[in-house]
């Protein structure tokens, strides 16, 4: 019968408009009240209980939406309610909503409970966000406020456990930070401390330094003997950096303030303690100077040992001596982006001293790029080997055939002695074949003349001073046109018909060259780098000649 007068109920209902449903909701709600008034304490919470137990039906039912919706009209409707109370009954009633969360997550376990916290966090945190700074800073004086009122309950041994717990969550929220995040939390929470320091009495900051002291100590006894050392070193640098910024008398000052400190401490000591206060300090200016020491000795030694070898490897692809820090083995399997047939071209399986085939960095870089490398022996950079003609010259053999000269000053550096350019560089053009012609053929193939090249005729010095052979000049000239088709010795004349050239054409000169009598001294022959070369003398017999040549 009831069932079926709730169904009327709710066909009428559902022929009403809005206004008219929310007066007969409420003129229920009051035809309630009025019920409930006249009932006792036990029937009101059996009522309260049956209401509470069939919203819980109802809402089994629905979805998460409707489920949400409903919440959400709950809580304007208990929001309405509050507005019109007084502070005694808004207070009496966060106490009761309070002790009514409490007695639910009795009932709960460890799990359901975290997950309750977890979901009450994100909910403060998701209304946080919506305030502005000033909102925000009053909730958390409010809620630092509510903290320590409920440690004033507290015993000493709760508020130990308290403290901890505190710190562990600290600590796990640092270890998800980075390195900035965890700078800038030290640097906040330093400049909190600070803050707080400001409005203390001496008094009480002696009793926080005394007490931050104690806990250093604390935590240094179960430390080893390493952390306790790498502990100093950085209480040490960053007393250094402090300082750093301090003007000379707040130096003075700290100075004055540490000297004090110590003299305090040793006037506490008996005898014993200060000799072996002493024998210590001792002791640490010995390890110190004896530390210094042998860093010195460790450097040169490790100076000694990376200069030991010098560049004696060779690259493979380039050629070049090369230290061991600029060369790496040679592997064909890092080269996977380089083609085969240019991996193939640009290495020429060299070997260095060890038996072992290194490639250069450079040359690696660029075949790991599919690239030639610029200073590849195969990229038109292969050198000939010398011709056996041309290997026993001399320097100034060398110089008397080239087709250039250059002149150069080069000074030994002061350190490392290591030799230095100084000055320009001159380039002079030369015509061995004009050199070449006023050499006089000697009948003995061993012969030698001495030559004296000098930049200019008019100087007392010269560049170089040696013994040459006129055969062996013209051999090497001979092979470099003929043998080797040089190209830049195409042009060149050499003229086998000389000897008579010459005693047609100065017969006088011609004798004094080719006579094997004793003369007057002389000196060597003086050579230009130019067309023009003036002769004094030649090195025939121990006796010289004194003769003027014009080309």
């Amino acid at each position: 019968m009831i069932e079926k007068d709730k169904k009327r109920k709710q066909e009428k209902r559902k022929l009403l408009d809005e206004e008219a449903k929310m007066n007969i909701k409420q003129k229920d709600k009051e035809q309630k009240q009025e019920k409930r008034k006249a009932l006792d304490e036990e029937a009101k919470l059996k009522i309260k209980q049956k209401d509470k137990e069939q919203k819980q039906k109802k809402r089994k039912m629905l979805d998460e939406e409707a489920k949400i919706k409903i919440k959400e009209k709950e809580k304007k409707q208990k929001q309405e309610k509050r507005k019109v109370l007084d502070e005694e009954a808004k207070i009496r009633l966060k106490q009761k909503d309070k002790e009514q969360k409490q007695e639910k997550r009795k009932v709960l376990d460890e799990e359901a409970k975290i997950r309750l916290k977890q979901k009450d966090k994100e909910q403060k945190q998701e209304k946080r966000k919506v305030l502005d700074e000033e909102a925000k800073l009053k909730i958390k004086q409010k809620d630092k406020e509510q903290k320590q009122e409920k440690r004033k309950v507290l015993d000493e041994e709760a508020k130990i456990r308290l403290k901890q717990k505190d710190k562990e969550q600290k600590q796990e929220k640092r270890k998800v930070l980075d390195e900035e995040a965890k700078i800038r939390l030290k640097q906040k929470n330093k400049e909190q401390k600070q803050e707080k320091r400001k409005v203390l009495d001496e008094e009480a900051k002696i009793r926080l330094k005394q007490k931050n002291k104690e806990q250093k100590q604390e935590k240094r006894k179960v430390l080893d003997e390493e952390a306790k050392i790498r502990l100093k070193q950085k209480n040490k640098e960053q007393k250094q950096e402090k300082r750093k910024v301090l003007d000379e008398e707040a130096k003075t000052k700290i100075k004055q303030k540490d000297k004090e400190q110590k003299e305090e401490k040793r006037k506490t000591l008996d005898e014993e303690a200060k000799s072996n206060t002493r024998k210590k300090t001792r002791n640490q200016m010995k390890e110190q100077r004896a530390a210094r020491t042998s860093e010195a000795d460790n450097a040169i030694q490790t100076f000694l040992q990376m200069i030991k070898q010098g560049p004696a490897y060779i690259c493979s692809v380039c050629h070049r001596l090369m230290y061991r820090e600029c060369v790496v083995l040679y592997n064909e399997n890092v080269f996977t982006m380089c083609d085969k047939e240019l991996l193939e071209t640009c290495n020429t399986n060299k070997k260095s001293i060890d038996g072992e085939q290194y490639i250069c960095t450079t040359c690696s870089w660029n075949l790991k790029r599919n690239m030639m490398p610029v200073q590849a022996v195969t990229n038109s950079l292969s050198l000939d080997d010398i011709p056996e003609t041309l290997k026993d010259l001399s320097t100034l053999e060398s110089t008397l055939i080239s087709k250039r000269i250059p002149f150069m000053k080069i000074l030994a550096l002061p350190r490392g002695k290591q030799k230095a350019v100084h000055g320009c560089v001159v380039n002079v053009p030369v015509n061995p074949e004009e050199t070449c012609s006023i050499l006089p053929r000697l009948p003995s193939s061993s012969s030698c003349i001495t030559v004296k090249l000098k930049r200019k005729i008019e100087y007392r010095g010269h560049v170089i001073v040696q013994s040459i052979r006129p055969l062996k000049i013209m051999e090497s000239l001979q092979h470099l046109k003929n043998e080797q088709k040089n190209p830049h010795y195409q042009d060149i004349i050499i003229n086998d018909n000389w000897p008579e050239d010459s005693s047609e054409d100065n017969p006088q000169l011609w004798e004094a060259l080719t006579s094997s009598s004793p003369s007057n001294n002389g000196s060597a022959l003086h050579v230009l780098p130019t067309a023009s070369i003036c002769c004094y003398g030649l090195k025939m017999h121990p006796q010289y000649h004194k003769i003027h040549l014009k080309m």
